[in-house]
């Protein structure tokens, strides 16, 4: 859904992200403790498991995403 507009539009892949949500439906954060359960509780009813951790930032309001978008292909 998201290959379209990228590739079609020119739009590079920081403005994607930051623009889109790209796919990401919801966002489960959990304490560390509670890790392990809860990815086994995900992953039991199918979904993908890590999507990513929360960190601190010196910044308050950035988001930092390490990995590539499927854009291609």
């Amino acid at each position: 859904m998201f290959r379209w507009p990228a590739t079609t539009g020119g739009i590079a892949e920081a403005e994607m992200l930051r623009t889109f949500n790209c796919g990401v439906g919801m966002v489960v954060v959990v304490k560390r403790a509670a890790v392990d359960a809860a990815m086994a509780l995900l992953e039991h009813y199918g979904e993908q498991v890590p999507f990513g951790q929360v960190v601190e930032q010196p910044v308050a309001g950035v988001v930092t995403y390490r990995g590539q978008l499927a854009l291609t292909g």
